[in-house]
């Protein structure tokens, strides 16, 4: 999400990453990161946010995708070694994990339900 500032004053010197050269009442358009920082100089005031483009949009959706594959690859890794152990192992892995209703799952969904934990909950 990008951020739209409006300077209070004439701008011409360097913060963060950036050189700003901005006259009084002019607005510029940032990143989260880059905002807070140009608003920490006092120098500026909030606008507005900007709505994301197509490509910002995409490159979240990729980002997401990504992320989701690797906590899925994770997963199988986790799982296993759950699947060699029997029930009543399995059982008391869960409770380790503190997971409740597992009780009545059958061996493959309890080893599946820990193995997500164990990853960073169920999604």
């Amino acid at each position: 999400m990008r951020h739209q500032l409006v300077a209070k004053e004439n701008v011409d010197e360097r913060i963060g990453d950036h050189h700003f050269q901005v006259e009084k009442d002019q607005t510029i358009e940032l990143s989260a990161k880059g905002a807070e920082v140009a608003m920490a100089t006092g120098k500026f005031e909030y606008s507005s946010e900007v709505p994301e483009t197509p490509i910002e949009k995409k490159r979240f959706q990729e980002t997401e995708k990504g992320a989701a594959q690797e906590r899925q690859k994770l997963v199988k890794e986790k799982l296993k070694p759950l699947l060699k152990l029997n029930k009543d192992e399995l059982l008391a892995e869960a409770e380790k994990l503190n997971l409740e209703n597992v009780s009545d799952l059958n061996k493959e969904p309890l080893a599946l339900a820990i193995a997500e934990a164990q990853v960073g909950g169920n999604k």
